[in-house]
């Protein structure tokens, strides 16, 4: 019996609540088409890749756990989101040099639970290659929806705004700074990527990439 073929929901990226939002509305009229089954290990390869959005309804799938074949670090919360690195192995639990990032958040619509999975790599994230679906939305309505911010800019300004807690020094690791970083939301209430007025989640996984590969700048 032949698989039903699996089709990526959306190309580009899930950068805030409205886009998970306005895809899963897109799904739900038939303008995007869902995940039916889970992926079998040669759609691992040819469909897990940056830039590729998925999304299926755990009725219509039955899919309870999406999985895709990678080794990831641990969940990180961004707002309503889940943040993943992909690992280079699971016994040093080192994320994995140019490697995927996973985003995924679920959604309900009339007592029915829909996940949706977002892949991408630093690289393109920076490089603006990646549209987000509210994007697009904002510009065929004819209304200027920022999208972007210079990481630079805005990486200072973080810098340079009041701590809950000190900076952590010394020899800067994922292990050192994921609970500062943690700390500083709980504490400051820095949630869902609104930092200083910005509606998008995007600057929040620049800036975390930023502060992966800390310098002694850092502590100037």
């Amino acid at each position: 019996m032949n698989k039903t073929e699996v089709h990526v929901t959306y190309r580009g990226y899930l950068s805030s609540t409205e886009d998970a939002q306005l895809l899963l509305d897109a799904c739900l009229n038939g303008s995007l088409p869902q995940v039916t089954r889970r992926l079998g290990p040669d759609e691992h390869q040819t469909l897990i890749k940056s830039g590729h959005v998925f999304i299926c309804g755990e009725s219509v799938s039955n899919i309870k756990r999406w999985t895709d074949g990678r080794l990831w670090t641990p969940r990180r919360r961004s707002g309503r989101f889940n943040v993943y690195h992909e690992l280079e192995n699971k016994k040093e639990g080192t994320p994995k040099e140019s490697g995927l990032i996973k985003k995924t958040i679920s959604l309900s619509r009339n007592g029915a639970s829909y996940r949706l999975v977002s892949y991408f790599t630093e690289d393109d994230l920076r490089s603006g290659i990646l549209t987000t679906p509210s994007l697009f939305h904002s510009e065929s309505s004819g209304v200027t929806c920022p999208n972007s911010y210079v990481l630079e800019d805005t990486y200072d300004q973080f810098l340079s705004q009041p701590k809950s807690c000190p900076l952590p020094t010394g020899d800067i690791g994922w292990e050192t700074l994921q609970p500062w970083l943690e700390q500083e939301e709980r504490d400051v209430g820095y949630d869902q990527g609104l930092w200083w007025g910005m509606e998008d989640s995007s600057t929040y996984d620049l800036i975390l990439f930023e502060a992966l590969n800390f310098t002694q700048r850092v502590y100037m």
